[in-house]
């Protein structure tokens, strides 16, 4: 069983792109190397060939139009990812540096030194302020 898994594995994964064809195309596979339950790997590849040349006769049957385009919308999409997570990186670098500034504007308002100044005015000054402006 191990072996039938093996194979299958390696046929799935030197497939370049995964739409209905290649999943309807790897269930099938898979249906008849689970036939083969108890052969080894050596068995597997001498019924239905190296893993490798099996996807090359996949591709022999496919139109060139149709991989192309398969191929052209994987990096398509790829690209648009790539995209979005450098746009949200710089978003949020941005955002981060601007937060900081604000903080920094904030801890620099904050007076780091009070000068406190009393002033002592005597008693007899109070009435004279007084008596003058009344």
């Amino acid at each position: 069983m191990k072996a039938n898994k093996k194979y299958y594995t390696n046929v799935k994964r030197l497939f370049p792109i995964h739409s209905k064809k290649e999943k309807a195309y790897l269930q099938q596979l898979k249906q008849q190397i689970s036939e083969y339950d108890d052969s080894t790997y050596e068995t597997m590849t001498d019924n239905f060939g190296e893993p490798i040349e099996v996807v090359k006769a996949y591709y022999d049957t496919i139109s060139s139009n149709y991989l192309l385009k398969r191929i052209n919308i994987k990096r398509m999409v790829i690209i648009t990812c790539i995209s979005i997570l450098s746009i949200t990186c710089v978003y949020f670098a941005y955002r981060t540096y601007h937060l900081n500034e604000v903080i920094n504007e904030y801890y620099n308002s904050i007076p780091s030194e009070v000068e406190e100044s009393i002033e002592v005015i005597e008693w007899w000054k109070k009435l004279f302020y007084l008596y003058v402006y009344f």
